[in-house]
């Protein structure tokens, strides 16, 4: 079986015309060109295959698991805060109880915190706004969600990691 890759149907383009097939010799672009383009549709291709490919939910779930990466829900948070800061924010506070303290601000206790909700409510999220993001063609926010998804991603891959808030920068 042959490997089917980006250059593959540069060749010639077959056309039936009265029964008989007729061979067009289409000009090659260079490979950098390819590569220049392709730069352009990557964020956009992979956050599709990704959306339909993974699921989100059971991944998430997967990544606060105590035997997998053990994240808490502030990695989380902060990892989604790259896309919806405010979305983030509340899904913390929702999830977690939040503790006041004088000097340093909040900090939040998630030792209550039903993991298996906190994954369906943020799977939930980002399927709309996948769905928003297809209807609005936004290329900004297919960037930031494709940014979120590929960290989300990396941390289900590699479980022999530990990751905290240290881990998630801009």
């Amino acid at each position: 079986m042959t490997k089917i890759h980006d250059r593959s149907f540069s060749m010639g383009i077959a056309v039936k015309k009265e029964g008989k097939y007729y061979v067009y010799q289409v000009q090659r672009l260079p490979v950098d060109i390819h590569r220049k383009i392709y730069s352009y549709l990557r964020d956009e291709v992979m956050l599709h295959t990704w959306m339909e490919q993974y699921n989100m939910d059971d991944m998430i779930e997967a990544i606060c698991d105590e035997n997998y990466n053990a994240a808490r829900t502030e990695v989380i948070s902060n990892t989604y805060s790259l896309y919806d800061r405010n979305e983030a924010k509340y899904l913390l506070w929702r999830h977690t109880l939040p503790v006041k303290e004088k000097r340093t601000g909040y900090w939040y206790d998630d030792s209550d915190t039903d993991y298996r909700k906190f994954a369906k409510d943020l799977g939930k999220m980002m399927l709309i706004e996948y769905g928003k993001i297809i209807q609005s063609n936004d290329q900004d926010k297919i960037t930031k969600l494709y940014t979120v998804c590929s960290i989300f991603i990396y941390m289900y891959n590699n479980t022999d990691l530990l990751f905290d808030k240290r881990v998630i920068t801009k």
